[in-house]
């Protein structure tokens, strides 16, 4: 559980106002960073050695724009990777995404994501997906496209990647190489809470047997998030906004240091980082079906808080050997193994090439 994604929510206003949305976001919600949060993170963060990634969302992150070159500069000057989330409302035509990627690539931009689905089709075309892609084909940054699909969906991974390739006049194989598509199901937080008003409509793709499968939510502790008001939360995930304990401090009252030291030491967010929201409610008998993992989690800490907490006290030393201590060293012992082979294939290619 160590801590290597900073996310910045510079603001929570949005241009579109997605019924799926865990944020909340729209047009008349603005909730904007100062500029002098910005630098304190970032004096802070300098501190932490464990950091390689700055990713900048929102809302709609360019609608602040300034403060979103602000921040690409100071992450690029301090060497750290950047990646910026948009919903590529700028993309109108081949020309004026291109003409707006360049302007970022060239102020440290890495990495840019989107995300088209039907919720998003509401407000921004297809095309605008399309010109988002040349853009960063021509600049020479790998894109990736989040899909959100429901049991209505017309726009998968698969039709958006056809299109593409139609649009593109490449073969839908080159485009899978060039372009990591992201699929998931909605996560039934903030605005998305209503969509649990059409029961026929949410795939429920996170049954108990995931358990076996996905050991835990490696984003808690890994991704930490800070928002416009100081606040501090342990990931940067659906349930972040909704659940209160996912908020572990403010920086207007202590430092980033004191807030991580917290974290570290919460046997609670080291359970689901190693066992999962589902690990967790499977050990209390829970069996309930979720369409993501953040839904578990919200559900884990809102309604199971209590049997929780209680089941965590009376299990303490148990957990923390077993699916702390033990599955943290056994992930080592994976990791340096992987170091391991890495080292002889590269030293087998310099014997191959000389």
């Amino acid at each position: 559980m160590i801590p290597q994604i900073a996310t910045f929510f510079i603001d929570y206003q949005c241009n579109f106002t997605c019924e799926h949305c865990s944020i909340s976001s729209s047009p008349s919600i603005k909730a904007t960073m100062s500029d002098e949060l910005i630098e304190s993170i970032f004096n802070q963060l300098k501190k932490v050695s464990s950091f390689k990634v700055v990713v900048f969302t929102g809302g709609e992150t360019t609608l602040q724009k300034e403060k979103l070159v602000k921040g690409l500069n100071l992450a690029r000057d301090n060497g750290w990777s950047t990646r910026v989330v948009t919903n590529a409302w700028w993309a109108t035509s081949k020309e004026e995404a291109e003409k707006f990627v360049k302007e970022l690539v060239a102020e440290g931009l890495n990495e840019i994501n989107t995300s088209f689905d039907d919720y998003h089709a509401k407000f921004v075309s297809i095309d605008n997906i399309v010109h988002f892609v040349e853009a960063t084909f021509s600049n020479n940054i790998k894109p990736v496209i989040s899909t959100i699909i429901d049991n209505y969906s017309k726009y998968t991974s698969k039709y958006i990647q056809n299109y593409m390739a139609e649009k593109l006049g490449i073969s839908s194989n080159e485009i899978s190489k060039k372009i990591l598509f992201m699929e998931n199901t909605p996560s039934l937080n903030g605005r998305g809470a209503n969509l649990k008003n059409d029961v026929n409509r949410i795939p429920i793709n996170l049954t108990i047997d995931d358990v076996k499968t996905r050991k835990g939510c490696t984003e808690v502790g890994r991704s930490i998030s800070f928002h416009p008001d100081g606040n501090v939360k342990v990931c940067c995930g659906h349930a972040s906004m909704d659940v209160s304990d996912l908020t572990v401090g403010n920086l207007y009252s202590e430092s980033l240091a004191v807030i991580l030291n917290r974290v570290q030491s919460n046997i609670v967010f080291w359970l689901i980082h190693t066992l999962g929201p589902k690990g967790i409610l499977k050990k209390l008998g829970v069996t309930t079906e979720h369409s993501t993992i953040c839904d578990a989690c919200q559900d884990l800490l809102v309604n199971y808080r209590k049997a929780m907490l209680n089941y965590v006290l009376n299990h303490k030393n148990e957990l923390l050997l077993n699916e702390v201590i033990l599955t943290d060293n056994k992930r080592r012992e994976i990791d340096s193994y992987r170091m391991l082979i890495k080292q002889q294939k590269d030293k087998q290619q310099c014997q191959n090439q000389n």
